[in-house]
């Protein structure tokens, strides 16, 4: 976890959903080495708790709320206790995500409904619930959409379907926040090495892929933009192209 301390991000508040490993581990470790309050999400409260150990141990500001981004409830709650601990909200990070391999044939009901509610519809309900804190100190979303939210990938439907929906959720989300001075991006990466991977079936050559820490460094690049300056969509691949 990266937590070079740079003050870029001095006294934000960061909320970022999936954070117990991988790429959002990566993130919140590099959202607060560059000065941000982290606030930690996820489900699993062991691995949000044990980043937020470690974040503190590095002498920064971490609070750790297990949450199921499908729950409107829960989601509310988790506002309700990031804005309550730290005052208010400058950057969410819609990170939470399930990835399966299946083709369309083999994808049953409850498989469709856990991708499409995490990826799509969590990502909704936790932007709804933190706009009004994020319009209130012109603040920034970063949804990660996947490279899968513009390109198609066999035994993907439910993941793709999740992804291409995010994209134009997120771009219509940017036009209605502009006039509001919250700026919107969409982060596409493609293969990041992380243990999404362990369960998805297949065999993939890991090697090959990006670590969480080059996403996340991209993460701070776009939150420490210029005011004048909105980062609208970033794309970033590993060298090899497609796994």
């Amino acid at each position: 976890m990266n937590t070079d301390d740079t003050h870029t991000l001095r006294g934000r508040i960061a909320l970022v959903t999936g954070a117990g490993r991988g790429i959002g581990r990566a993130v919140a470790g590099a959202l607060a080495g560059a000065g941000a309050h982290v606030v930690l999400a996820a489900r699993s409260r062991g691995d949000i708790e044990s980043v937020a150990a470690d974040l503190t141990s590095a002498r920064h500001e971490a609070l750790a709320i297990a949450c199921d981004v499908r729950d409107p409830a829960q989601v509310r709650e988790l506002v309700d206790a990031a804005v309550g601990r730290f005052g208010g909200l400058d950057i969410l990070v819609n990170n939470a995500g399930i990835f399966r391999i299946a083709s369309v044939e083999e994808t049953d009901d409850a498989t469709w409904d856990a991708i499409v509610d995490t990826n799509l519809k969590g990502s909704f309900l936790v932007t709804r619930a933190a706009l009004p804190h994020l319009v209130a100190r012109r603040g920034h979303v970063i949804n990660m959409v996947s490279l899968a939210g513009r390109s198609v990938f066999r035994g993907n439907g439910a993941y793709c379907a999740s992804k291409w929906g995010l994209l134009g959720f997120t771009n219509v989300l940017r036009e209605e926040m502009r006039s509001h001075g919250v700026r919107v991006t969409s982060l596409l990466p493609g293969a990041v090495d992380t243990p999404i991977w362990d369960a998805a079936g297949g065999t993939w050559d890991r090697s090959r892929m990006m670590q969480p820490e080059t996403v996340a460094r991209l993460v701070v690049e776009i939150c420490t933009q210029p005011p004048e300056a909105s980062t609208d969509e970033v794309v970033v691949a590993p060298t090899g192209g497609k796994l």
